[in-house]
């Protein structure tokens, strides 16, 4: 389940990044604070990247990333990556692995229990705070990409959403 949602989550960002022309996906945008599109969707995969590489050493850690500028400046790589990570995702052989999260606070090293799962929630959460983010800076800068509705939206804000719409439609 969480996978699938995953993959959906992914999809929704490679939608709006082969809308893009190269010079969009990597222009730096007054918007983003002088970053770019393809920064954030940087961002977001090398987390996917740490949690691929952490299911197979046991340790998953975000901040050991290796910020590969080929990520922000090339959406064809973007895009390739994508795919790729959608295909790990429908592998039978990603199942609930238990993981160590670590991180480095203050310069102290703190690890947690946690696996696979929970780490697909957190990417997840992550994901769609960026895309929120990125979201800003298409419907000022972009008008012309169409996004989906609920891109950059939390899940349980649309469950919300629906909730209340249904109830005032009851009413």
């Amino acid at each position: 389940m969480l996978a699938t949602i995953n993959i959906s989550t992914l999809n929704q960002l490679r939608g709006v990044i082969k809308q893009l022309k190269p010079s969009a996906y990597t222009l730096m945008s007054s918007t983003l604070n002088g970053s770019s599109i393809g920064q954030h969707v940087r961002h977001i995969l090398e987390f996917y990247q740490c949690l691929l590489k952490g299911a197979k050493s046991g340790v998953v850690n975000y901040d050991i990333r290796r910020r590969d500028l080929r990520i922000e400046n090339e959406s064809s790589f973007a895009l390739s990556l994508i795919d790729s990570f959608i295909e790990i995702l429908c592998s039978d052989h990603v199942n609930d692995l238990s993981l160590i999260n670590e991180m480095e606070l203050m310069g102290i090293t703190i690890k947690s229990k946690s696996s696979f799962d929970r780490e697909l929630v957190y990417l997840m959460e992550h994901s769609i705070h960026h895309y929120a983010i990125i979201n800003i800076a298409l419907r000022l800068e972009h008008p012309h990409i169409v996004v989906d509705k609920n891109f950059g939206i939390a899940h349980s804000t649309i469950a919300h959403q629906e909730e209340v719409c249904s109830e005032f439609n009851q009413n």
